[in-house]
């Protein structure tokens, strides 16, 4: 639920992690793939695809959903 994932990114921000400064961080990550109700390895590649300009190919329903709203391309 969203308390045990609140309480989960607020433990892994403790963890001194360095990244580009255009990459976004895993708790972005995270954050960003609760909101539209994926997992973080889908909004990674949901997040690929927009970053490149690439098509997503897929047959989940919610990585489409997310992908399509997002404008991007989905291949079913």
């Amino acid at each position: 639920d969203e308390t045990q994932f609140r309480a989960l990114i607020a433990h892994g921000m403790q963890f001194p992690v360095l990244y580009e400064h255009d990459e976004p961080s895993l708790v972005d990550y995270a954050e960003s793939a609760f909101q539209l109700g994926l997992t973080s390895y889908d909004y990674a590649y949901l997040d690929c695809a927009r970053r490149r300009s690439l098509p997503l190919a897929t047959l989940d329903r919610a990585l489409v959903a997310a992908a399509r709203s997002a404008g991007i391309t989905v291949l079913t």
